[in-house]
């Protein structure tokens, strides 16, 4: 399994992106189709802690069983020795493997019943944090003075504990012990396993659009309610509501109990199970990432599809024959990865970008980790043509990357899809650099974005991090008078101060040189507000 990947995106994909310091911290995930209090709590499970626990409202909370993130036959077994097949927590075991979050002990064993460290804990779920979206680079230096700032520990602790992520997530998932230290040999308990679980949930929920349900259904339900912490017991419920946790056979919770590696395997898996769930949508196994490949040659040869299959051995001649085979695969997530072949060789023709029944199709050029935005570059994908990406419904979920889009009189990439889009590119061209009229979510991460009458045209989108977010991109400055770097929906509310705010944190760019704030001003032209040269 693969680290340090969005797992919206495969292996490749987003080792390159990180390798080339390329993304910026970004969510890479669509907002749901359904509220999620619709998929807790409806499954039994093997692992359950015991079969007492009910609802405020007499109904029994059930833990999910794993169905959906560790399908049944699909998940290879762990081979731990110490892991025995009738053991309560084996198959988490296996999956947890099987996603990448523990390689065990030793090569051939876990330690189940040995309890968890906060240090492990941080790993844990900095491993989990990984495949599911882009996180921030860790801190320089170290928060706490027990933990050093490098090393998987340190980068997991800090990173988990930083102000960028509580920023993206909209919670910190851990603090210290005190404000210097984070105690990272102290055992990890049932109830500060509740804040580590429930707030690595939130905070995906809150990068992802999924709403977090009410906690008061699990109001009295464990007989010890009084005995968890007031710290961690809003978070204890919410993982009892989610179907993460049921409590003990006896009817509590355990609240200062330890928590073993057996356990951990569970909560952390019940967690995934409810990210696969198709009603969420925000990640897939690991066994459902494909790539498709398209190479245009180098011109030695004429380029034929006669029998080619999208292999790497085969790939397809042009990016819309890739896009097409990618799109009816069903459930995968598939990155179409284009083979730069220089300026001079271009890849003729517009292109649509959509997931059709994929989970998410990804235009992926596959020389990410070298310089690409020259237009001499060997290893350039440029595109002479229009991207429109376009979906049927907010479940679909498209990126583009290091890709140069040139619209010549038109524009260089508009985003129609009620879904999500992800666009990090070598260079957007055209009449307009980039058209956003979408209901979905697009995130524009540190792009370059040229158009001759606007930069980046919002026509219909709300500006928010679920609406359109340009995260730092490079717009240059129009041609002409009467021309904008960026221009705002008609009647959007407040957009003077969201203008500002863009301003003052993106790049915009004039005779190659970046401008601060007082460069740019705030213009009506057509009747729409707009950031223009000063």
């Amino acid at each position: 399994m693969r680290r340090n990947a969005a797992r919206r995106l495969s292996a490749l994909t987003t080792s390159l992106l990180l390798t080339a310091g390329l993304l910026a911290p970004a969510a890479a995930s669509a907002a749901p189709t359904a509220s999620s209090a619709a998929v807790f709590g409806e499954r039994g499970s093997a692992f359950a802690d015991g079969p007492s626990a009910r609802t405020s409202s007499n109904h029994p909370i059930v833990v999910r069983d794993l169905s959906d993130a560790c399908p049944p036959g699909r998940v290879p077994p762990a081979g731990f020795t110490d892991v025995t097949s009738g053991y309560a927590f084996a198959g988490a075991i296996d999956c947890l493997v099987w996603y990448g979050i523990t390689q065990g002990k030793t090569a051939t064993t876990y330690a189940p019943g040995e309890s968890v460290t906060r240090r492990q804990m941080a790993v844990f779920i900095h491993r989990m944090l990984d495949d599911l979206i882009v996180l921030p680079d860790p801190p320089a230096r170290s928060r706490f003075n027990d933990v050093p700032a490098t090393g998987e520990v340190g980068i997991a602790v800090n990173t988990l504990a930083s102000d960028e992520l509580a920023e993206m997530l909209g919670v910190r998932i851990v603090g210290g012990k005190t404000a210097t230290t984070y105690a990272p040999n102290d055992r990890v308990t049932r109830a500060q396993m509740g804040s580590f679980i429930a707030r690595t949930m939130e905070g995906v929920f809150h990068a992802t659009g999924v709403e977090i349900i009410d906690r008061g259904r699990c109001d009295n339900v464990f007989s010890d309610e009084a005995r968890i912490p007031q710290a961690h017991l809003a978070n204890v419920k919410l993982l009892c509501a989610a179907g993460v946790v049921t409590g003990r056979t006896d009817g509590t919770y355990g609240p200062a109990a330890d928590v073993n590696r057996g356990q951990m395997s569970a909560f952390l898996m019940r967690l995934m199970d409810i990210f696969v769930d198709d009603r969420v949508g925000i990640t897939v196994p690991p066994d459902r990432f494909a790539e498709v490949h398209v190479d245009r040659g180098d011109g030695a040869a004429a380029c034929s599809d006669a029998g080619r299959d999208g292999s790497s051995a085969e790939p397809f001649c042009t990016i819309q024959e890739g896009v097409d085979r990618a799109r009816e695969m069903d459930g995968y997530v598939v990155d179409v990865m284009v083979r730069g072949r220089g300026w001079q060789r271009s890849y003729g023709g517009d292109v649509t970008l959509d997931s059709g029944s994929a989970f998410a199709v990804n235009l992926v050029n596959t020389a990410l980790p070298t310089h690409v935005d020259e237009e001499t570059a060997e290893d350039l994908v440029y595109v002479d043509g229009d991207l429109t990406i376009t979906g049927a419904d907010q479940r679909a979920y498209n990126a583009v990357y290091g890709v140069v889009l040139d619209g010549g009189s038109g524009t260089g990439v508009t985003v129609e899809t009620p879904g999500t889009a992800e666009i990090l590119v070598s260079g957007a061209f055209g009449h307009t650099g980039l058209a956003v009229d979408q209901t979905g979510r697009t995130l524009v991460v540190g792009s370059m974005v040229w158009g001759r009458d606007v930069g980046i045209d919002l026509i219909r989108t709300t500006l928010s991090g679920t609406g359109t977010d340009i995260q730092g991109s490079l717009i240059y400055e129009p041609f002409h008078e009467d021309a904008a770097f960026l221009r705002a929906p008609a009647g959007a509310s407040g957009i003077d101060a969201i203008l500002n705010g863009w301003r003052a944190t993106n790049g915009f760019v004039s005779d190659d040189s970046y401008p601060d704030p007082a460069a740019t001003k705030l213009e009506t032209i057509d009747g729409r507000r707009a950031i223009v040269p000063a």
